[in-house]
């Protein structure tokens, strides 16, 4: 800390933070001790690098054993991978990496990372034990503590955020003997719903929802006291005079204070936070392609769920192990009625035309929550010249772009500036982009345009948003500069001026190996995708701009919002396209490792609410922190024409069950009778600790099946140029 500018703000010094988190451990508990019961002495020496035996020295194995000296246990921060272990002969290489992509200068310390790590370990062991010393002072025992590390330009070693609090720690009133210590951190209330069996691993269990309602005024009596004496231990003045208040059963001082939360807490609590998540009883989807069974799956996760519907339906999903109905109402009015009639708590659109025809507007007027955003918003995807004009008004950077009709475009000779993209105004089932780079694309892309004329034409007229398209009477077209580089996908839930970022995400659209061959809806995706700062920051000012833009239009943009970047070799970031809702096949690979506090942030837009957490605005959901691969199975004959329906199955049998656990089949497009319907019928969804590792077993998944007796179509290099630099 350099200065304090006012009673609450602080003047800090500048420094890179380094992506680790240094777990300091005087006693075998917590995450830990479970980590030993699953996998032993040797998980724990596989995953950190510590020797147990060592550490406890005559102790026994057992819980809340205390280790003769401290020990560290690094884990990675969200840059590597959110809270993964790191093992301790690691972490040299991960801190030299890190000081090169800083371009620290490290001539402070003349040393290698080991040797910085070295100097690291021992002023953060150093520092554990003066903070033991400092807690036995009040009673307390510092069971664990984090310390985040950072180094300014020049090499200077600096602790970064805070140290030693409730919030960064863990302690003990006393050690415990026998049996289970008294918590005096945040964990407190983790322990007590893993204790009352509301949550695993973080996750509510079967019920779980149920039981906190039951048990949420006592716990909240019981949280707030902890809360009470948390405060008291570190906040209040006079430590001497610390005194027992046996009425309230914690420690308060004989100094007055105030709390800095208000007292008594409300006992229905944590029935309020868990509402949004535990009223939605009844559930429509509205989509039936990969992306729309992976919202589905993700969302039919919510404890009160009980009813899953699919608009339009026929497929052969199911949910949770319950059938999924399919719904037959198609107009977006004759929707919100069935939806108003069937009592449906939720409604969540996955597909871009059913939100470009209304979907959102028909359910607020039948009173239905529904996650999707209205006509303006599905404007920025449902015309490219209405997107490109509100990217200029925000000023937000994007390819240079000219304007021109059906009939200009058939009299128009080759563009002068190749290569060039050549983009139908309105919506087109991703097929109406075209990369021009010589005469016959030209040519080709002309031909394509005038034969699908009349279909964009009906689509355009079908829908309740603006389009240039609509408004000249003829499609409207766009040529645009080709931007060369990077691609990436970026996902965002939106809330008004506020958002939430999901993992970026790269898809892959042309049909065949190289990005050759035509474009389609998309051949397979990968995520996470780690990103540095700077160009995470060019990301979120392009987000932010555009829904200023949609506040000054008088529509806030509530739902889901898709950026795709291009980021050239300079690192400098464009806007190709914003789009009005998740994409396909991003969606596969984005939403199976969110965490729960997606959920309850989507269920409350859809409701109207603004987020539960809006000082989390522009973070990124929590994540599990693996890598996942989708590849597709597409129809031999995909894109160019329509596909006979074949069955699904393995080569060993009619099983279509992935033998590897950590594969999951995503049938997109297979018929209750398991045949397929689509020209993408089904894709292999792969998960690992690498996307080396689950490259490989989405293939060897995918080598597996065949359509009737027919080998699918798929691209072999999805993710392929991510796997060399890893």
């Amino acid at each position: 800390v350099m200065g304090q500018l006012d009673d609450r703000t602080l003047l800090v010094r500048n420094l890179f933070v380094m992506p680790i988190e240094f777990v300091v451990r005087r006693y075998l508990t917590g995450s830990l001790w479970r980590m030993v019961k699953q996998s032993g002495p040797q998980g724990v020496a596989t995953a950190y690098g510590v020797d147990l035996g060592s550490a406890l020295g005559s102790e026994s194995l057992r819980e809340h054993a205390r280790f003769h000296t401290p020990i560290c246990t690094p884990t990675t921060k969200s840059d590597l991978g959110h809270d993964l272990p790191l093992p301790l002969h690691e972490l040299g290489s991960v801190i030299d990496a890190f000081v090169k992509e800083h371009n620290i200068d490290n001539r402070r310390h003349r040393s290698s990372g080991s040797d910085l790590m070295a100097k690291v370990h021992t002023a953060i062991i150093q520092l554990f034990e003066r903070g033991e010393a400092v807690a036995a002072e009040t009673g307390l025992v510092l069971v664990d503590t984090k310390y985040e590390i950072g180094l300014t330009q020049d090499g200077e070693i600096i602790l970064a955020d805070e140290v030693h609090t409730p919030d960064s720690s863990r302690y003990w009133i006393g050690v415990p003997d026998g049996g289970s210590p008294q918590q005096l951190s945040k964990e407190f209330l983790r322990e007590e719903l893993m204790l009352l069996g509301i949550i695993v691993n973080d996750d509510l269990t079967t019920g779980g929802a149920e039981r906190l309602r039951q048990v949420g005024p006592e716990l909240a009596r019981r949280v707030g006291e902890r809360y009470q004496e948390l405060e008291a231990r570190f906040v209040a003045t006079g430590v001497d005079s610390l005194v027992r208040n046996e009425a309230m059963g914690a420690v308060r001082s004989s100094t007055p204070w105030a709390p800095a939360v208000p007292w008594p807490l409300p006992e229905d609590l944590f029935a309020q936070a868990i509402a949004p998540a535990t009223d939605v009883r009844s559930m429509l989807i509205v989509g039936n392609g990969g992306r729309d069974h992976t919202i589905m799956n993700r969302f039919a996760t919510l404890p009160g769920l009980s009813n899953v519907a699919c608009l339009p339906g026929g497929r052969a999903w199911r949910a949770r192990q319950q059938p999924v109905a399919n719904w037959t109402p198609r107009s977006p009015e004759s929707a919100a009625r069935s939806a108003s009639q069937e009592g449906f708590d939720l409604v969540i659109v996955g597909p871009e035309v059913p939100i470009a025809e209304g979907m959102a507007e028909a359910m607020a007027a039948a009173g239905v929550p529904c996650l999707a955003p209205g006509p303006l918003g599905a404007a920025i995807e449902a015309s490219k010249v209405h997107c490109k004009q509100a990217l200029e008004a925000a000023g937000i950077p994007t390819a240079r772009w000219t304007q021109l009709t059906m009939t200009e475009l058939r009299t128009k000779g080759i563009p002068p500036d190749l290569p060039c993209v050549l983009k139908f105004d309105g919506l087109a089932s991703g097929k109406g982009v075209f990369i021009i780079r010589n005469k016959q694309d030209w040519s080709e892309a002309i031909e394509q345009c005038v034969a699908n004329a009349d279909d964009w034409m009906n689509t355009a007229r079908a829908l309740r948003c603006p389009s240039a398209t609509a408004a000249a009477g003829e499609p409207v077209f766009l040529i645009e500069e080709c931007l060369e580089g990077e691609e990436y996908s970026l996902f965002a839930l939106c809330n008004g001026t506020d958002y939430r970022l999901l993992p970026v995400a790269r898809d892959y659209k042309r049909r065949d190996d190289g990005q050759s061959g035509p474009n389609t809806g998309g051949m397979g995706a990968v995520a996470p995708l780690s990103l540095q700062e700077p160009l995470l920051k060019q990301f979120r000012l392009a987000i932010e701009g555009l829904l200023a833009h949609q506040v000054s239009k008088g529509e806030p943009y509530r739902g889901f919002l898709f950026g795709g970047f291009m980021v050239d070799s300079s690192g400098r970031a464009k806007v190709l396209e914003f789009n009005c809702r998740l994409g396909d096949p991003e969606t596969q690979v984005i939403l199976p490792g969110l965490g729960d506090d997606f959920l309850l942030e989507a269920v409350r837009t859809a409701q109207g609410k603004g987020f539960y957490w809006p000082q989390r605005s522009g973070q990124f959901f929590a994540h599990d922190g693996l890598a996942r691969v989708y590849i597709v199975g597409a129809s031999p004959e995909y894109p160019q024409s329509s596909a006979p329906h074949r069955r699904l199955h393995r080569l060993e049998g009619e099983d279509t069950t992935p033998s590897n656990p950590q594969c999951t089949l995503v049938p997109s497009a297979i018929e209750p009778d398991g045949r397929s319907c689509g020209g993408r019928a089904f894709g292999i969804l792969a998960k690992a600790k690498s996307i080396t590792a689950a490259r490989k077993a989405a293939y060897a998944e995918m080598s597996m099946y065949l359509l009737g007796d027919t080998k699918p179509h798929y691209r072999n290099d999805i993710a392929a140029e991510l796997e060399a630099q890893t």
